[in-house]
């Protein structure tokens, strides 16, 4: 399962946090992945790109500290992030309809 949910922060960047099901040997986790999309761009892309000066530095830590930078340099409040792992933990426990 994917859920997508997407923030406007005041500066006018928009945050797509995008959450899917990892399953684990009892409960499901979410993996969070977040896009950004500043206002005179058109399309979303990672918080630290190619061009951006922690790039060298992504790409020598693991896949956990390159998500939790990637969060923390998208701009996003801990109480956004929380809020979309919330709606999708809830979705979770929804029975599927057929």
């Amino acid at each position: 399962m994917v859920f997508e949910k997407t923030f406007t922060l005041l500066s006018g960047r928009s945050v797509k946090v995008i959450a899917t099901a990892k399953s684990l040997i009892d409960k499901v986790k979410p993996e969070i992945e977040v896009l950004i999309k500043d206002p005179k761009e058109e399309d979303v892309h990672s918080a630290i790109g190619l061009s951006h000066p922690k790039y060298w530095k992504l790409r020598k830590l693991d896949s956990q500290q390159i998500k939790s930078l990637q969060i923390q340099y998208s701009g996003i409040c801990d109480k956004q992030l929380k809020k979309a792992i919330t709606e999708f933990e809830r979705l979770q426990l929804l029975p599927e309809s057929n």
